[in-house]
């Protein structure tokens, strides 16, 4: 079986160029399978007996931004460039995107949407690269492109209407895979990075007199789809001008995940980084460029250019500030008049929006002349390899991230890509003029129909049908299952740290049920896979709190909030095969004895104290108090006992929430509860004290190491 059932997760392949799964770190969380289902469109609209077994991916990243643990990253690329760096052989030429610039701070404890251009060049140079450049340079350069293009479509009818963006990789294989008829209506624009790259190793390569062979192409982007994109058939325009065989445009795709990876490696401190600039050629590029990590930047910037180039007249102020395109709303449209032509544009923004608008326009519903489609959220400041924090507000991140370049290209004179003055210079002295012979053969490329991976036949299948299952091991000490074709002798239990040793394989056994071997029995394996979710969020919020001592204060009260409510979960030795109707009456039987016990509780606690004439006051705070607490001290000594720390703190915290804000709170619903003043001054003191005391000594213990008070 290569991949697990798709009900459990999304599924990657190995030589995926993008993202890649470490699979001790899986905790079968499922939260990439969300994003994938929700907001990309892809997970949940195929099964592997239709690929033949392949996973269907876009390489957009976003499962890596949610997962929890860091099972799911980008495929790091940062040795090989470290590696080229040093090697006197090679120049390393590093280009970088405009979402890089208003990102990268967050990696080093800046605010949110921070922008740090110019240490962002400094640590590229600190870091021993040969030259850095500026992706927005390209991005001015795909304006003219795409701008021109629309113009021949709009005016002379030389290709179907809406035209659709083409920066987006993870958008263009999108279309490729599930509306292949559509692809007539992509620009053949290529991307900034696909500009940039065959730019350099041509026209920027003659100007500096330097060898294209020895050159190293570098794009620092918030984009794991770009990895993919690089190494497309298609990108090989350098090759082809010197017929040099092999030759990449570009060679290696660093994200700004990866390029803080990199600098802390190195130990760079990069807050007390000086300003540095961009090297003279490829290193400008205009307000509009810069807006191009936004969702609807690169609308707003191709009508500009559009607007002059079909009026000669300058383009009015709502162009600098296209309100109905701006924004955060995952689709938006807008109308803007070029002389006597009311020209209809739409933004979008994630792949799952893009099939419903596509739907529309198909059917005839909706009539566009131009649409941005960006696959990541907030567009390509919300990309793959960008910094991530899940303890944050993601949304008013990216939010801050747009209103960052936003506010640079205001502060920019240069806000026309039209008028960059070094474009002028490159197509007057390289491509002659947009949409020229040289210019369609560099900057312009063709996609193909890949809808063949839903159709495939199944041989891979009948090949699979002959392999072993996978096999399944369980933990002896809490539980966890591990699923693969072997147990690796190094692994290491995510949840109660037990070595491989502690761990035994789980025969299968052979079915006795009148399901055995049909699609129900499929569908019911798919549901039980993988070990509780309870489980799975508690094991990442344990591995986060002690990664991140600033965290963990918010760390451990999640951990406790999310406990109080399940706590016996976690100590559950059930074998997933076991009879659900069996564990339904246990629980039941459970329950009523829980009600009848509590009900003989109170009767004898309040005999026992007309008895010896004791106050009842005195009798909850001492019999009452230790008999409903046996239960918590049952399960804090024996997580205590199995090394599971966390939880023995958790559920007393969890336990005093619930007593006090449930417990407590209804019965002030169902009965008056008057309160004296001599219990709130005297035990709420202590109560108080003894959490304050307790939030001091774990503090302590995370912050410092210690065990003196807990074992944390």
């Amino acid at each position: 079986m290569k991949h697990k059932p798709l009900d459990v997760r999304v599924p990657i392949e190995e030589d995926n160029p993008s993202i890649v799964r470490h699979e001790e770190k899986c905790i079968a969380c499922g939260m990439c399978k969300n994003v994938c289902t929700e907001a990309i469109g892809v997970h949940g609209t195929y099964t592997l007996e239709q690929t033949g077994g392949e996973a269907v991916c876009i390489h957009c990243g976003q499962c890596a931004n949610v997962c929890p643990v860091d099972s799911i990253t980008e495929r790091y690329e940062y040795m090989d460039i470290r590696e080229a760096v040093k090697n006197p052989d090679r120049i390393v030429i590093v280009s970088t995107s405009p979402s890089v610039r208003a990102a990268l701070g967050e990696e080093f404890g800046m605010a949110d949407g921070a922008f740090v251009e110019g240490k962002m060049v400094a640590l590229l140079r600190s870091l021993g690269v040969d030259y850095v450049l500026d992706t927005n340079f390209a991005a001015d350069l795909t304006i003219m492109e795409e701008a021109s293009e629309l113009i021949e479509r709009v005016t002379k009818g030389r290709g179907p209407l809406p035209q659709f963006t083409s920066c987006c990789p993870a958008w263009v294989k999108f279309l490729e895979m599930y509306e292949p008829g559509m692809l007539p209506h992509v620009s053949t624009a290529k991307s900034p990075i696909g500009m940039q790259g065959p730019a350099i190793k041509t026209y920027f390569a003659k100007k500096m007199g330097l060898d294209p062979k020895k050159i190293v192409n570098v794009a620092l982007t918030p984009c794991t789809a770009k990895k993919y994109e690089i190494r497309r058939d298609e990108m090989h325009a350098a090759a082809d001008y010197y017929g040099i065989s092999g030759m990449r445009d570009m060679d290696f795709v660093l994200t700004t995940r990866e390029m803080a990876l990199w600098a802390k490696e190195e130990g760079i401190d990069f807050a007390a980084l000086s300003d540095s600039d961009y090297d003279d050629i490829m290193g400008q590029g205009s307000g509009a460029g810069v807006i191009f990590g936004n969702t609807g930047g690169v609308m707003e910037a191709a009508l500009r250019t559009a607007y002059e180039y079909i009026t000669g007249e300058e383009a009015p102020q709502q162009l600098y500030n296209l309100q109905p395109v701006r924004g955060y709303e995952g689709i938006r449209e807008a109308s803007v008049q070029i002389k006597d032509l009311e020209v209809k544009v739409a933004v979008v923004y994630g792949t799952a929006n893009a099939r419903k608008l596509l739907e529309k326009i198909k059917s005839g519903e909706k009539q566009y002349h131009f649409v941005e489609v960006m696959t990541c959220p907030g567009g390509c400041i919300g990309g793959g390899g960008q910094p991530k924090d899940i303890m944050k507000d993601t949304d008013q991140v990216r939010k801050e991230r747009i209103a960052s370049l936003y506010q640079r290209d205001e502060q920019m004179q240069l806000r026309k890509s039209h008028e960059n003055p070094q474009i002028k210079q490159i197509y007057e002295e390289f491509y002659g003029k947009p949409l020229s012979e040289m210019a369609e053969k560099m900057l312009h490329t063709s996609y193909e129909d890949k809808s063949e991976i839903f159709h495939r036949n199944n041989e891979k299948n009948d090949e699979q049908k002959g392999e072993s299952k996978m096999g399944k091991w369980k933990c002896k000490i809490c539980g966890y299952i591990y699923e693969g074709d072997v147990l690796p002798e190094d692994y290491v239990c995510p949840v109660c740290k037990q070595p491989a040793s502690a761990f035994e394989k789980i025969e299968e056994q052979k079915p006795s049920n009148p399901y055995a071997g049909t699609q129900t029995e499929k569908n019911l394996e798919a549901a039980f896979a993988g070990e509780s979710q309870a489980r799975n969020k508690y094991t990442y919020f344990r591995q986060y709190g002690r990664s991140s001592p600033e965290y963990v204060g918010r760390s451990e009260t999640f951990t406790a909030n999310y406990l109080f409510a399940g706590k016996s979960r976690f100590f559950a030795d059930r074998n997933q095969e076991g009879n659900m109707f069996v564990e339904c009456v246990v629980l039941l039987v459970g329950f009523v004895c829980l009600i009848k016990g509590a009900d003989c509780f109170v009767d004898g606690s309040a005999a026992l104290a007309a008895i010896f004439k004791v106050p009842g006051l005195i009798i909850g705070l001492t019999v009452v108090a230790l008999g409903t607490s046996v239960p918590e001290l049952a399960v804090s000594v024996s997580a205590a006992l199995q090394g599971s720390n966390e939880i023995a703190v958790s559920n007393v915290v969890g336990s005093n929430i619930f007593n006090l804000l449930v417990v407590l709170g209804s019965c002030a619903l169902l009965h008056a509860v008057p309160v004296e003043n001599t219990i709130i001054k005297r035990d709420f003191s202590v109560a108080i004290g003894s959490t304050v005391f307790v939030l001091l000594a774990t503090s302590a213990a995370t912050l410092f190491g210690a065990r003196c008070f807990l074992p944390l």
